[in-house]
């Protein structure tokens, strides 16, 4: 179990840690058998163990979260609450405990102490402290990042509040949903959708990590054109359940909104691996148009169950990625996700890798790697030749195969994998032929799909705008007196409406609630919702 020390009173955790010093040194026996002794040795031996005694107990003050000499300060700061995941029974907590994640400015004081008030409907009530920890490392770029805040609470909670003190009038209702449990050995959480119009890509990275043996693919939508939408529901509603889709939305509040980096893509992240961390063995964070293939078993389970095997006590198995270009279809009816893999071409160029994390040593994660984690897990990069993320980044569409597999790649040949043939296993390509099929084999799914356009509306935009954020931020790095920095943010990107082109937009409605003059809650009133916005995306 990981240590909830942070969670107990000063009281509870000295007379603890008290009662187990007594009892090491021979109990109250041992201490009447000593002071009865004559002998001025004896007598001094007892004084000692006394001494030693009040000198733990003092350590315990000094370092427990409690009665200690850590001074707590006020509640204090603008929160955006983002979900309170309840446990039931968890490999990380303690039985019935709700892990917070919110948003704020990443200057607030850590010291901070607060209370959960749980009930249930027996009538059970239950008080308990905790304090914000950071969910990863804060990037140095933006003033706002994500923190995680754990508490006890009573078995199946109606509600859970969350106050500066028990006795507070004034306190935030926090909208729990439990943790997931159906078993899910591995999972794949991506970044949220923006502006996605490629349905191509959803339904290549779907059939690939399908036939790849992923058990459950979790998309967070927070803008998307209407067909890959449809293509998304489809795959959820499906027989095969290999997708769950998730809405998703940037803060209301002004200064969040620019302050979060990249669509506030790190609370998403931490968000899907807490609900799904207890129901998988494995969970891959990763964006959708990163491909990842099993080399050492038929399944990526396969192989990471191999990797733990091989290497006890990892916490996380660290990816190398390579770019590489695709050739694909323009209409659904031409369309095939294993045709669509035959014409992947991987380069020489290497982007950041991307991780692979084992639930059981890991609390909460980012997109890269995971900081939470416990005490001596340690963390494995993997070479090249071990295995890679194929970064499908680079589209071409309608063109002959022909043409297109005997042009020059942008980039040099990747040198280890030189066609996608050398890195995908046995029956892979099978097994997307015959999922994909099992699918579209009904004509309600086809029929859907079939009315579905390629457009290239928004690719370029956000790409330039991207590239000019991370210009500014390069440039910033290396003259920190140019400019001031640039937190990187699709918020700052001006994209166009599109008159006529359906898209579906994901919304959320916050209410400000005020706690102490100091500390601010923006609370969600209600869960996700859609939106279809007639002339094209918009941020939320």
């Amino acid at each position: 179990m990981m240590d909830r020390g942070h969670v107990n009173s000063g009281i509870h955790l000295w007379y603890r840690s008290y009662k187990a010093y007594l009892n090491h040194v021979y109990s109250y026996a041992f201490w009447q058998r000593m002071l009865s002794q004559t002998s001025p040795q004896r007598l001094y031996r007892a004084r000692l163990k006394v001494l030693v005694a009040a000198l733990v107990v003092c350590i315990i003050y000094c370092f427990s979260g409690g009665l200690s000499g850590v001074t707590y300060s006020e509640p204090k700061g603008d929160m955006i609450v983002i979900s309170a995941t309840h446990y039931k029974n968890s490999t990380f907590y303690d039985p019935n405990t709700v892990a917070v994640l919110f948003t704020a400015e990443k200057s607030i004081p850590p010291t901070q102490r607060w209370h959960c008030v749980s009930k249930n409907a027996s009538g059970d009530l239950l008080v308990t402290e905790t304090s914000p920890r950071n969910a990863y490392r804060p990037i140095k770029e933006c003033l706002w990042t994500t923190f995680i805040a754990t508490c006890n609470t009573v078995a199946n909670p109606s509600t859970i509040r969350l106050t500066g003190a028990p006795t507070a009038e004034k306190s935030v209702v926090l909208p729990f949903q439990p943790a997931i449990d159906e078993h899910l050995p591995v999972v794949a959480c991506f970044s949220p959708l923006f502006f996605n119009e490629r349905w191509q890509l959803v339904g290549l990275s779907i059939e690939s990590y399908a036939a790849a043996g992923v058990s459950r693919q979790a998309y967070y939508v927070m803008s998307a054109l209407k067909g890959v939408h449809d293509l998304l529901k489809i795959y959820e509603t499906s027989r095969r359940r290999l997708v769950d889709v998730h809405y998703w939305t940037l803060p209301k509040h002004p200064e969040a909104k620019l302050q979060l980096d990249w669509r506030d893509q790190a609370s998403a992240h931490a968000d899907c691996y807490l609900k799904y961390r207890d129901a998988a063995d494995f969970i891959i964070v990763s964006d959708i148009d990163d491909l990842l293939f099993p080399r050492y078993g038929p399944t990526l389970h396969s192989e990471f169950s191999q990797l733990t095997h091989n290497l006890p006590g990892v916490a996380s198995f660290f990816y190398p990625r390579f770019d590489a270009e695709v050739l694909s279809e323009t209409t659904f009816k031409k369309f095939h996700p294993a045709t669509t893999l035959k014409h992947v071409r991987i380069s020489n160029k290497a982007s950041t890798g991307k991780s692979v994390h084992n639930t059981r040593e890991v609390e909460v994660v980012w997109i890269h790697w995971a900081d939470v984690k416990k005490g001596n897990a340690t963390y494995y990069k993997l070479s090249p030749e071990d295995n890679m993320f194929v970064h499908v980044r680079n589209w071409t569409f309608g063109v002959d195969p022909n043409d297109f597999m005997q042009k020059s790649l942008s980039k040099p040949r990747n040198r280890i994998f030189p066609t996608i043939q050398s890195i995908i296993p046995p029956g892979l390509i099978r097994r997307m032929s015959e999922g994909f099929n099992e699918t579209f084999e009904k004509w309600d799914n086809r029929k859907i799909m079939n009315r579905v356009k390629t457009t290239d509306y928004y690719y370029d935009a956000i790409d330039n705008c991207y590239n000019n954020m991370l210009n500014a931020v390069d440039i910033h790095n290396k003259n920190p007196e140019a400019q001031g920095v640039i937190c990187p943010t699709p918020a700052r990107c001006i994209i166009d409406r599109i008159p006529n082109v359906p898209c579906v937009v994901a919304h959320r409605t916050y209410k400000k609630v005020t706690l102490a003059p100091d500390w601010k809650f923006n609370n969600p009133v209600q869960d996700y919702s859609v939106r279809m916005e007639r002339h094209g995306c918009i941020l939320s």
